[in-house]
């Protein structure tokens, strides 16, 4: 008798417990207004804006900003390196926390690249090879096998392969068409040196824009000590760009030019495609029609074609409107500038463009800028 008793109240409190979660599903979602709110995969905030913790489902969780920053960071320190002269050293040691650069890896076979505040004029290739080192968060010292100098405006990019370092990991470039105003990033200047940063989007540095060089104006907003000589990542560790000692920001796109050209080819080489154009995703052209490309433009500061430019030397004209690249629309995800500065110099190209409403095609070489 006991037994059935028992069993008789398992099954009430079953049957209870699948009743009121009925009456809780038809009352929130059937009752309510908010018809959109019922999901099987909704996120539930389970302290009501006290924090950022939050369940989405059985397969994923997320976590708070703080533990994915410090998420972000170990993945960052693995690709970076303290870069030191001993030619400057007063004593027989040296201070972990004052290298002369940081330096990070841009191929697994021990390449890397630095930004040095100074140029190195005054060493011979000797000298350089000799006191210049690579210490190791374990503390173990690397030589320097062979090197390349690059000055760009206030860039000091100094490339260099380390001997015995492979298998190096090599960050993810962030996508440029991902970029967002006010987008939250990382400001990096070494392993415990890590500050919250922002970026701004200024818009356009001018109205026409040039296919061989960046056009949107962008710059970072982080904390005063890492406004200058700090590397710039979001927050799933993609590289987005560099502060120099000015407080100029370079994104990653345009360095990502300088090492891929360089350790293919041993030298710096920038694709030229040699125009000027109005994206029409952002301005109307009162004479047609289009809401996207790439209409060839000139004015007296920025003529249509630069000299020996390829794409005047293979037909184009002032008022064709490119409309794709090797398949790739233009739009305002994706600039023409966006394109070429992803390229290689001597990397064919097809461009579809369009002439009074009439299609056409042309297959062009990208020339040395």
């Amino acid at each position: 008798m006991k037994n059935y008793i028992f069993i008789t109240i398992l099954v009430a409190i079953f049957f209870g417990v699948m009743a009121g979660l009925a009456g809780q599903i038809i009352s929130r979602y059937y009752l309510s207004d908010d018809l959109d709110r019922f999901s099987l995969t909704r996120e539930f905030d389970l302290l009501e804006g006290r924090s950022n913790l939050i369940i989405r489902d059985p397969r994923k969780v997320v976590v708070s900003q703080d533990a994915k920053i410090e998420e972000t960071k170990e993945v960052i320190n693995s690709s970076f390196f303290k870069l030191y002269n001993l030619d400057v050293l007063t004593s027989d040691y040296l201070f972990l926390d004052e290298p002369l650069s940081l330096a990070m890896a841009i191929s697994s076979d021990g390449w890397m690249m630095a930004n040095l505040d100074d140029n190195l004029e005054n060493y011979s290739d000797e000298e350089i090879l000799e006191n210049f080192k690579i210490i190791c968060s374990d503390r173990s010292i690397y030589s320097l096998l062979e090197y390349k100098f690059f000055q760009k405006s206030d860039l000091n990019l100094f490339f260099f392969r380390v001997e015995n370092l492979n298998n190096l990991k090599v960050l993810d470039t962030a996508e440029i068409s991902n970029l967002q105003s006010a987008q939250s990033l990382l400001a990096y200047k070494g392993e415990n040196k890590v500050a919250l940063a922002s970026l701004i989007d200024h818009g356009f540095k001018n109205e026409i824009f040039s296919s061989d060089s960046f056009n949107r104006d962008l710059s970072i907003k982080t904390n005063e000590n890492f406004k200058n000589n700090s590397f710039i990542f979001d927050l799933s560790g993609d590289f987005v760009g560099y502060i120099d000692s000015q407080e100029q920001f370079y994104p990653a796109i345009i360095l990502e030019i300088y090492w891929r050209t360089f350790l293919s080819e041993n030298e710096i080489k920038e694709p030229f495609l040699g125009i000027h154009y109005l994206n029409l995703s952002y301005v109307k052209f009162l004479e047609n029609n289009y809401n996207r490309g790439a209409m060839i433009y000139g004015s007296p500061d920025f003529p249509a074609f630069l000299e020996n430019s390829p794409a005047k030397d293979l037909g184009l004209i002032e008022g064709d409107v490119i409309s794709e690249i090797n398949g790739l629309q233009i739009n305002s995800n994706l600039d023409l500038s966006d394109h070429i500065l992803s390229l290689n110099t001597g990397d064919e190209i097809i461009l579809n463009y369009y002439r009074q409403g009439e299609k056409g095609q042309v297959e062009i070489i990208l020339k040395e800028k």
